[in-house]
């Protein structure tokens, strides 16, 4: 689903929909690796971060390998 973004708004959808979805199941580090990929298509730096914090918080290493 989030590889299918294909607009900046879909790319905002998806990332209230997955801040929705880490309160009731646990984002994994290839989820928050495809939400950042998709936000970097559109070059949504800021948005990034937020994302890059909030995967800190919930104690996920940014280590896919």
């Amino acid at each position: 689903m989030i590889k299918s973004c294909e607009t900046r708004d879909d790319a905002v959808f998806m990332m209230g929909f997955v801040r929705e979805m880490r309160c009731r199941f646990k984002v994994d580090v290839w989820g928050y690796n495809k939400l950042l990929m998709c936000l970097s298509r559109f070059v949504m730096i800021d948005d990034m971060k937020c994302v890059y914090d909030e995967m800190l918080s919930d104690m996920i290493k940014p280590d896919i390998g």
